[in-house]
């Protein structure tokens, strides 16, 4: 099942997490907090390009790998949405990868953007 989400940021480069980052997903007064804990080691193993994502309905914050390999890797910018796919059988076992990140929401080119986007949000 597809879903619809906001990055809220990108983990470029996963083995140099810093603490204070690791911390901050596991606390309740950040924006970072995810809405299922993560194992350290697990979250210090992802792939470049996995995000921190929240759901557009449920405001659930989580954290989703790329589902292409990394040699056609996409670029993305915190406040893109960007569809989610729900691996059913991976996420009814309790395992630590639960989601995949496919592709920005493609819409008219006025939304293309993610800095566009938020401007124009804000001045409707």
């Amino acid at each position: 099942m597809f879903r619809r989400a906001i990055v809220v940021d990108i983990i470029t480069h996963p083995n140099i997490l810093s603490e204070q980052l690791l911390n901050s997903l596991d606390s309740d007064r950040s924006e970072y907090v995810l809405t299922r804990k993560k194992n350290r080691n697990f979250l210090k193993k992802l792939p470049r390009n996995s995000i921190i994502g929240m759901f557009v309905q449920s405001k659930e914050r989580f954290i989703a790998i790329p589902f292409f390999s990394s040699h056609i890797g996409f670029p993305l910018k915190p406040n893109e949405e960007v569809w989610i796919f729900e691996d059913e059988t991976l996420s009814n076992k309790n395992n630590e990868i639960e989601y995949f990140w496919m592709s920005r929401i493609h819409g008219l080119n006025l939304y293309e953007d993610a800095i566009i986007r938020i401007l124009t949000v804000n001045i409707f």
